[in-house]
């Protein structure tokens, strides 16, 4: 699994890491694909908030889609304005929770979108999240997107460029459910017959 992990470095997949973290990072996530199947990473942690925490790779978001729904996008929003901020792109945001309009609110870089809670699913939710981010995404001309990785209450969001995506298809280095997915073949996968 090794050598897997040496041709993602060679895609960039730890660029954005601190060079003192690289090995740490190739070595759990060696392990982690061998043992279990799945992407994993390492984290700075933050004592003063433990909800949000900061990938030492700059990529990966590990979220409890339940949570997601319920209490809104604040952290997640958080941890990519701090993922963005590495790549040098702009990500300013808010986020309006309107419990009594049964939406949230979030506004990215100056534009307004609203997430329908109304008979939603966590998965739904997740889904309509990470296709707002990929627009901003598309609009700041960077060659990354959000993917979503499993479903329910045991989410994550990874940012991935599409040849980094695609020798994770390409190798079978994750098992089904945990391999990276566009919003759409997330929707297909998971969503669809819900």
């Amino acid at each position: 699994m090794i050598n897997h992990v040496l041709q993602l470095e060679k895609l960039g997949y730890f660029k954005y890491a601190d060079k003192s973290d690289v090995l740490d990072l190739k070595v759990n996530l060696a392990e982690c694909l061998e043992k279990y199947g799945e992407i994993d990473t390492l984290y700075f942690g933050d004592d003063n908030n433990p909800s949000f925490e900061i990938a030492k790779d700059y990529r990966y978001i590990s979220v409890d889609f339940e949570e997601l729904i319920e209490n809104g996008s604040p952290d997640e929003l958080q941890t990519l304005s701090e993922y963005l901020k590495r790549r040098n792109l702009p990500f300013k945001w808010e986020f309006n929770p309107l419990y009594d309009e049964d939406y949230n609110e979030i506004i990215i870089n100056g534009t307004k979108y609203s997430i329908n809670m109304e008979n939603t699913s966590w998965n739904k939710y997740a889904y309509a999240f990470v296709k707002i981010i990929n627009l901003e995404l598309e609009k700041l001309h960077t060659d990354e997107h959000l993917h979503l990785i499993a479903s329910d209450n045991d989410g994550e969001f990874i940012l991935l460029d599409n040849k980094q995506r695609e020798y994770f298809y390409q190798h079978k280095l994750c098992n089904e459910f945990f391999i990276p997915k566009l919003p759409q073949q997330f929707y297909e996968m998971c969503i669809n017959g819900e």
